[in-house]
């Protein structure tokens, strides 16, 4: 996933929004779809840190702009309007995700535990190994506002205010950290 550059509010998008709206104007969606897709993957991935399911939930807002087009009524920027409809859908995929992993947890306990085969030992180790080789390729800042948040538990907030920096600079080098552990870990998430 490239970095995107956030698009500039276009003077023109109220006019695409009266089109798609009043007219079912599948060209006037394709241009708004194209300005902001990229940028709202970014935005989405920032929330869920998962490429796939950052573009399911940007498409899903399209796709629902779509189909309820007659009923839209935008009363701020476009730009704005689509950050938080995909803000909302990546708080609620995010919801979701913790009620199965609360469910999970809850099946684990009540289950019979099994101790790890030397195997799966073995396995957790190459993994373990690969995700410290891929991490250590990684820029030093990056490096270090990656352990800060994985090893250390601290919240972006934390990390921030520890290293003087801004939230947003903590964000934007974790997003591209995961961009770069996907890519040189590809092998192992398949």
């Amino acid at each position: 996933m490239q970095i995107a550059n956030p698009p500039t509010t276009s003077q023109a998008d109220p006019a695409l929004v009266l089109r798609i709206k009043y007219h079912h104007d599948q060209a006037a969606f394709s241009q708004l779809f194209h300005r902001y897709y990229g940028w709202l993957c970014e935005q989405a991935f920032a929330y869920c840190c998962c490429l796939q399911r950052s573009e399911e939930i940007v498409l899903d807002v399209f796709t629902k702009l779509w189909k309820r087009r007659e009923e839209l009524q935008i009363d701020t920027q476009v730009k704005a309007y689509l950050f938080i409809a995909v803000r909302n859908r990546a708080f609620d995929f995010l919801r979701q995700q913790q009620s199965r992993q609360r469910l999970e947890r809850k099946l684990q306990l009540e289950s019979v535990p099994v101790l790890d085969s030397a195997e799966d030992q073995y396995i957790r180790q190459e993994f373990s190994a690969a995700v410290e080789a891929a991490v250590s390729k990684l820029p030093r800042q990056g490096q270090l506002i990656f352990r800060m948040s994985r090893e250390r538990n601290l919240k972006y907030r934390e990390i921030a205010e520890e290293l003087g920096i801004s939230i947003k600079t903590v964000e934007t080098h974790m997003r591209r950290t995961f961009i770069q552990l996907r890519k040189d870990l590809q092998g192992w998430l398949k």
